[in-house]
Parts: C-alpha cells; sequence; structure tokens
C-alpha cells in the first residue's frame, strides 16, 4: 500500500508539474516575444530618424544599416500602394508582391504600428515582424527577426526546468514516504491486531493518530472488537449452556426411563403376580411417564419462547383468580412443608396466555414453598399500574449464593444439586419464567442470601397486557 500511494503521488506530481512547465513555457514565450516586439519599436523610430528619404538609391542605405545591426534585422520599405521600396536581404524590390495587405503593414497605415508572427514565403522561415508609417514620409518601415531568438531562449530555459523537476521530485520523495508511513504504519497496527482478533489478551486501543479518519477507523474497530469478542464469549457460553442441556436433558430423562424399564421387567417377568402390586407397578410406570411428558413439554414450551414460534392462546384473565388457583395447588404441598402461603392481589385483569401466567406464578411460588424451611412463609405480591404488572415473591427459604444468582436462570442449573433430587420438578421452572416473561418484554431479577431467603420480581409491560 505504501508502494502504491508513493508510485500514485510521484505520477500525479509528475503530471502536475508537466503541465506546469507547459504553461509557464507558453507564458514566457508570449511574454518573450512581446519583449521582442517592444523592443523593436525603438529600432523603427531610430530607422525612421537614419534613412535618407530623398535618396535615389533606398536599396544600398538599408543594406548598410542592416550590416551595421549585424543583420540582426531584415529591414523592409514599403510605400503608400504597398509596393516594396527596397529590402536588405532580396535585393530585387521589384519581384516582392504588393504588402498592402499584410496585417503590420495595414496596421501601421491606420494607428502608426503594426506586428505580427508568421512564415516569411521569402525568407521561408517563421519571422516576427513590426511596422511603423512614417509620420513625415506617409511610407511605412518595417524590420523583422528570425523567431528562433525566442526559440534559443526557450532552449535555455530547459535545463533550469529539468533541474527544478529532479529537485521537486527528490523533496517530493521524502515527504511522500513521509506521508505514505503516517497512513500505511496505523493501519498496519489495526489489520495486525485485527489478525488476533479472537485472542482476548490483545489490547484493542490505539494511540492518537495524525488524521481524524485514521482515529475514526481505530475507534470503530476497537468497538467492532469488542463486539466480535463479547459475541465469541456469548457463543461459547452458549456451547456451555447447550452441552449442560443436553446432558441434563439425557439425565433427567434417563432416571424415568430406567424406573420404567425396572418395573416392566418385573411385570413381564412374572414375579409382580399378585394384582396388587401389578396396579402398583403400573401406577408407577404412569407417573414416570406424566413426569417424562411434563419435562419435554417444558422444553418445547422453551424452545417456542425462544425461537418465537409460540402461538399464545390469549384471553382476559382475572389475575386474582389465576393466583388463587395456584395457591390452592400448591396449599398440600405447602402444609406438608409447614410453610404459610399468602397471596395479596390486584383485581385488574390482562390479556395473556392463561399458562404463562400460571407458569410464573407456580413455577416461583413452587419454588419459594420447595426450597422453605420448616415454619418458614412465602408471600406474593402483584400489583398492577399504567406501566407494568408486577409479581414479587418473597420467602424465608435457604436463599442462594451470589455466585449462584447469575445462573439460576439457566435450563436445569442446580443450586443444591443434593436437596434438587429429593425435591420434585424438571429443574426448567425458572427458565421458563424468564422465557415467559421476555416473551411479553418484561424481565425478572433475583435478590437472594443464603440462610435468609430470596426475593423474585417479575415485571411486564402494561402495553404488551392489552387487547389490540
Amino acid at each position: 500500500m505504501k508502494r502504491a500511494i508513493v508510485k500514485r503521488f510521484i505520477v500525479v506530481l509528475i503530471v502536475a508539474m508537466a503541465i506546469s512547465s507547459i504553461v509557464i513555457s507558453m507564458s514566457y514565450y508570449r511574454l518573450a516575444s512581446h519583449r521582442v516586439m517592444e523592443d523593436m519599436k525603438p529600432v523603427l523610430l531610430l530607422l525612421d530618424a537614419t534613412i535618407d528619404w530623398e535618396s535615389s538609391d533606398l536599396e544600398k542605405q538599408i543594406v548598410e544599416i542592416s550590416k551595421q545591426m549585424n543583420d540582426d534585422y531584415r529591414i523592409t520599405l514599403i510605400d503608400q500602394d504597398g509596393s516594396v521600396l527596397a529590402d536588405s536581404e532580396t535585393g530585387n524590390p521589384e519581384t516582392m508582391e504588393n504588402h498592402k495587405n499584410r496585417k503590420e503593414v495595414k496596421e501601421a497605415f491606420q494607428d502608426g504600428f503594426g506586428t505580427k508572427v508568421r512564415n516569411s514565403s521569402t525568407i521561408k522561415g517563421s519571422m516576427m515582424y513590426a511596422a511603423y508609417c512614417s509620420p513625415t514620409q506617409h511610407k511605412v518601415i518595417r524590420i523583422s527577426i528570425h523567431h528562433d531568438v525566442i526559440t534559443d531562449l526557450m532552449k535555455m530555459m530547459v535545463p533550469s526546468i529539468v533541474i527544478s523537476l529532479l529537485l521537486a521530485l527528490s523533496v517530493a520523495g521524502v515527504l511522500t514516504n513521509k506521508f505514505a508511513d503516517s497512513v500505511t504504519k496505523p493501519i498496519l497496527e489495526i489489520s495486525h491486531k485485527l489478525e488476533g482478533i479472537y485472542d482476548e489478551k490483545i489490547d484493542f486501543n490505539f494511540p492518537h493518530y495524525q488524521y481524524d479518519e485514521l482515529n475514526i477507523i481505530a475507534r470503530t474497530t476497537t468497538d467492532m472488537s469488542k463486539s466480535v469478542q463479547d459475541y465469541i464469549r456469548k457463543l461459547e457460553k452458549e456451547k456451555t449452556i447447550r452441552q449442560e442441556f443436553f446432558s441434563n436433558a439425557s439425565h433427567e430423562l434417563k432416571t424415568p426411563l430406567t424406573a420404567i424399564r425396572g418395573y416392566a421387567e418385573l411385570l413381564q417377568s412374572g414375579m409382580a403376580s399378585d394384582t396388587n402390586m401389578q396396579k402398583e407397578f403400573l401406577g408407577r410406570i404412569h407417573s414416570e411417564v406424566e413426569e417424562m411428558t411434563s419435562l419435554i413439554n417444558d422444553i418445547l414450551m422453551i424452545s417456542r419462547l425462544e425461537t418465537k414460534e409460540l402461538m399464545p392462546n390469549k384471553e382476559m384473565l382475572s389475575v386474582k383468580l389465576v393466583a388463587e388457583e395456584v395457591q390452592k395447588t400448591l396449599k398440600p404441598l405447602a402444609d406438608e412443608n409447614n410453610v404459610s402461603l399468602e397471596i395479596h392481589c390486584c383485581d385488574d385483569f390482562v390479556y395473556m396466555d392463561r399458562s404463562h401466567l400460571q407458569g410464573i406464578l407456580s413455577n416461583l411460588m413452587g419454588n419459594a414453598v420447595k426450597y422453605n424451611r420448616p415454619g418458614g412463609f412465602v408471600q406474593t405480591d402483584i400489583t398492577m399500574d399504567s406501566t407494568s404488572l408486577s409479581i414479587r415473591v418473597e420467602d424465608s427459604g435457604i436463599g442462594i449464593a451470589k455466585e449462584d444468582q447469575k445462573r439460576i436462570f439457566e435450563r436445569f442449573y442446580r443450586v443444591d444439586k443434593g436437596r434438587s433430587k429429593r425435591v420434585a420438578g424438571t429443574g426448567l421452572g425458572l427458565s421458563i419464567v424468564k422465557h415467559v416473561t421476555e416473551f411479553y418484554g418484561g424481565c425478572v431479577s433475583v435478590e437472594s442470601q443464603s440462610g435468609v431467603g430470596s426475593t423474585f420480581l417479575v415485571q411486564l409491560p402494561a402495553a404488551s397486557l392489552v387487547q389490540k
């Protein structure tokens, strides 16, 4: 890239200097031509004063005068009718054509002075002409000089132009190299760091560069790299969660399947010949099947909530009635664990899928009962205002350690694995709460202290609970 910048810059510079040289040369040519023409005016005035117009041999006079001027000028005398009276070079003016229509001659008769640059048919070369009309004789004195004078002057300028061009190219080469370094070095730094974007140890903070555009690229690269690294960490986390999910799901399904297989083998072997025993085994098989069905349904619900494929069956629901139904369902479990179960609920209606509202309440309240202590309490407060529906479930249970609070909403994650095995459930309750809450655009949070208890708070936007 650096070589390309230097190369293109030098090419542009050469083109620019070539154009400048041409423009300067043309300007100098015009200036030199004008200067020569101006210098010819006093020569014409001097000739007018020097020539003896009464002499019978004008030809001889102007030849002598031309020699005295080192033959720098060709002198021509022209009468009023345009005929040539004398010429310092031809020696035979009678053979020369009429000059009345020559531009410089016409201007001289009209304005007193005229000029022209053209090819001479007599000399066969480019000439510069200047003509002057004698005010006393009413005849034109014309002098001419070879255009090569200007060409020679231009040739003298060529070495200076070449030397200037080479010096300019040398200086431009050095400056261009420094400029290219100031542009390419930061880009190389950024590109080298981008090559290691997957390495979290690389620091993507860049120094302040000379050009604002490069600083914008650097800041954008820093932001982009952080986003990419965050995304990679997210993918790694999701990969870990997915692996844990398959492992836990396999374990959760394997347990009831093993039980079913054991009871089925006992029934098949004939060892359970007693009718009551057979009924008991079939009941246990049915119970394990129900547990597996519940687990699969929970997994499917979470999956559909994540992919937005779930088409909820929404209806106007009384929050209080649904809460009381959940309380009634959990009452036997609460009594069994000697836990008080209280609800303080508003009288508002919401437009939701019944299973969603029941899922939030039953999982939060159910966990609060299951992971409580004898003589403990579970208090549920449900309120609604113009902005949101708030469900707050507080318990006096075993609490959740700080390091576990970030993961409790993951599928199958267990805080106390020993206790969890003794507590009935699929291990997906809080994950369902999280996904249902997010489905309605809400959020769920937890505050907990080990050995003291936990408080879960679900907030659903009121706008998502209105029939549209």
